[in-house]
């Protein structure tokens, strides 16, 4: 509860700062619950960017952080008394009677089951971040806490995700500060709502207010968001700013009926454009896809070059400082990509950017240009392959229900080619879509990456849905079969996601063996055993230990090492749960353990031990030629050791690799087995090498 309360608290601190900016344009004056959403999106950019300056400068702290949040509510005080006014206006506009007693059903339909996934999502909040959360345990929340721990947020030397856009990150930071990691994973569940927020607004405003409606309830029903909503991810903060740029991008050449469309209207829409990007550019190096997209389209639309250039500029100048601190750090502005350009990079290599890029490129089908006919068949193929084939677009041994897209957007969208007189905004919004979606299926086909890409095609479907669903046939139609039949097939697919997914997460297992053993699909987020956890609070360790597989040794290094003892991580790197400070072992991450200077296991027992590194967690299930998961999941005393001895003996590594030198150190270096169990073992390293 006290995390629910603190990110009410933030949301309206937010909300009222940027009210304050929002007051000073005219184009939303006319739409509460749209304003809202712009308003509480770029509160929380300015408050994370607030955060984001203390960490630089060395405090990032408990006081230091308060009275950042204190400034922001006396700075928006007087504008959280508007707020009132426009949650009121926008409850009265929600309950005002539709022009139809089937629109009024299907807005209350949709807000009910809407209303359940938000429950579904908040209680979710409250499991610990496990297996399935890999990114979260081994930078977004990891990262974090290691800056909180250190006052200041630097780049990690064994870790190049902390030099990734970390503005969600700023966010997390203030979550696990004051609640741990509930917080955090509610400030990523606050950007699904206000995207909630912004598809009913954005859609009622452009298309009608079933369309709106039917809109958050595509996004709302998707597999995809509805896991992320519940954890430490970034997709939907990054989802956020990329859909508010593209709302504003389109309203910014469509006449408004409400506002009299002017040059001012066009560079007011601009500047929320700008805004937005740049809040988007601050989370993702992928927002520069957008950003070239978003702009392209402006100028093709032939505005005037000076509200490109506010666009442009805007967006640039709130995501550099990004941007800029790696420049100054690594010498590299999107670290560690684009090695080629940038090949002064710290602490990388060509040998590490070629297979860095080589496993963003096994997720999907083939892509290269050098194989353009295999490559059109499987762009044209992709709509379906992310519904019958989504697996290639997930991690191995992540995919459940809970990563699942659907085919619900393709076969909406799809409808169009059958519909008269299709609204401008609707045809502009569904290219700004295609287009990323191109983009996506050549830099990086991973299924998470398009939870960005769902509140545009969720809008487009909707508007689709909405008009097939129209009780009365439009004018410039005939009766005929072919409404008809559309009208009930948006009916069924638009009510059979939602009882899907609705019935997913209350009958679904979690785990892979109960999942095999009934026949259907594990899943990720399961609300009976969601809400035993949140019942009982001792019940979290214990999943944790159940669920995570490094989880127990982890729990053995906290309580058993000194509080000063470093430790290194070798094949695993989700280092959260740790309370002593790590590295990334694996010579793959970085070139900061110089492999390439060592000779044998004791120049890396020496190189540790002046480094304060006196233990080592070996993960063996993700080592090369050794899965002991496979023959031993729950094996016999010292099965791990034996496992680790076996892969000593038996594995051969080339000369001078870091995998070489490990097994010398190993062998040689008197390693001690301290703990063992789930395919990990725990060594500490004598005082001096042998």
């Amino acid at each position: 509860m006290k995390s629910i309360l603190l990110l009410i608290l933030f949301t309206w601190i937010s909300a009222g700062v940027g009210r304050i900016l929002l007051d000073r344009l005219t184009v939303l004056t006319n739409y509460s619950l749209e304003r809202f959403a712009f308003g509480t999106a770029i509160g929380l950019l300015l408050a994370s960017y607030g955060v984001f300056a203390l960490g630089m400068l060395g405090a990032l702290s408990f006081w230091p952080i308060t009275i950042w949040w204190i400034t922001l509510a006396v700075i928006g005080i007087k504008a959280q008394w508007l707020l009132i006014k426009d949650l009121q206006s926008a409850i009265r506009t929600r309950t005002s009677i539709p022009p139809t007693k089937s629109y009024q059903i299907i807005r209350v339909s949709c807000l009910l089951v809407i209303i359940f996934f938000a429950f579904v999502a908040i209680v979710a909040c409250f499991r610990p971040p496990g297996g399935h959360e890999w990114d979260a345990i081994a930078y977004h929340l990891a990262d974090v806490k290691i800056f909180l721990a250190n006052h200041r947020i630097s780049s990690l030397p064994t870790e190049h995700h902390s030099n990734f856009p970390f503005t969600m990150e700023m966010l997390f930071a203030v979550g696990l500060l004051y609640d741990g990691y509930v917080l955090a994973n509610l400030f990523h569940f606050l950007m699904a709502a206000l995207t909630v927020c912004a598809l009913i607004a954005a859609g009622s405003r452009l298309f009608g207010k079933p369309a709106g409606c039917i809109s958050a309830l595509l996004f709302a029903t998707t597999p995809l968001v509805l896991w992320e909503a519940s954890t430490a991810y970034i997709d939907l903060g990054f989802g956020l700013f990329s859909f508010l740029a593209a709302v504003a991008v389109i309203s910014s050449v469509k006449s408004d009926p409400k506002n009299k469309f002017t040059s001012a209207t066009q560079t007011e829409w601009a500047v929320l454009a700008g805004i937005s990007m740049g809040g988007a550019l601050g989370m993702k190096y992928l927002a520069l896809i957008p950003l070239i997209i978003y702009g392209g389209f402006l100028l093709s639309q032939r505005v005037p070059i000076k509200t490109a250039a506010i666009f442009f500029g805007l967006a640039l100048t709130i995501g550099s400082p990004w941007y800029i601190k790696n420049i100054v750090l690594t010498q590299n502005p999107v670290y560690p990509f684009m090695f080629k350009i940038f090949h002064n990079s710290k602490y990388w290599s060509t040998d590490r950017a070629i297979p860095y890029q080589a496993e963003q490129d096994s997720f999907g089908y083939v892509h290269s240009l050098h194989a353009p006919a295999e490559t059109v068949r499987n762009i044209i193929q992709t709509p379906w392959r992310l519904l019958a084939n989504a697996d290639k677009f997930a991690n191995h041994g992540d995919f459940t229900f809970s990563v699942l897209i659907g085919g619900i957007f393709t076969g909406l969208c799809f409808s169009l080619i059958f519909m008269r007189k299709i609204e401008r905004s609707a045809m502009l919004l569904l290219r700004l879509g295609i287009l990323q979606l191109l983009a996506w299926f050549f830099l990086a086909q991973i299924g998470r990456y398009l939870v960005s890409l769902v509140p545009i095609l969720a809008l487009v479907s909707a508007y689709a849905a909405s008009r097939w669903l129209k009780p009365e046939l439009e004018p410039s139609q005939s009766p005929g079969w072919q409404p008809r039949l559309l009208q009930i097939f948006s009916a069924i697919v638009l009510s059979g996601q939602a009882l899907l997914t609705i019935w997913a997460v209350l009958s679904l297992p979690t785990s892979g063996r109960a999942a095999a053993e009934r026949g259907v699909m594990p899943t990720v987020i399961s609300l009976p055993e969601d809400l035993a956890v949140l019942s009982d609070p001792d019940k979290r360790a214990e999943q944790l230990r159940r669920t995570l597989d490094i989880y127990a040794a982890m729990e053995w290094i906290n309580t058993k090492t000194p509080a000063s003892s470093g430790v290194i991580l070798y094949d695993d790197a989700r280092g959260y749960y740790l309370d002593r400070p790590y590295l990334w072992g694996n010579g793959e991450h970085s070139a900061y353990i110089p492999y390439t200077s060592m000779h044998n296991g004791a120049d890396l027992t020496r190189w540790l031990l002046d480094h304060g590194i006196q233990t080592v967690l070996i993960n063996l299930k993700f080592s090369p030629n050794n899965k002991p998961s496979d023959d031993l999941p729950n094996g016999p005393s010292h099965s791990e050791s034996i496992a680790l001895q076996k892969w000593v003996i038996d594995s051969v590594f080339p000369n001078g690799s870091w995998r070489a030198i490990l097994s010398d150190a190993l062998r040689t270096q008197n390693w001690k087995v301290q703990f063992e169990g789930n395919g990990v073992v725990v060594l500490s390293i004598p005082s001096s090498p042998s």
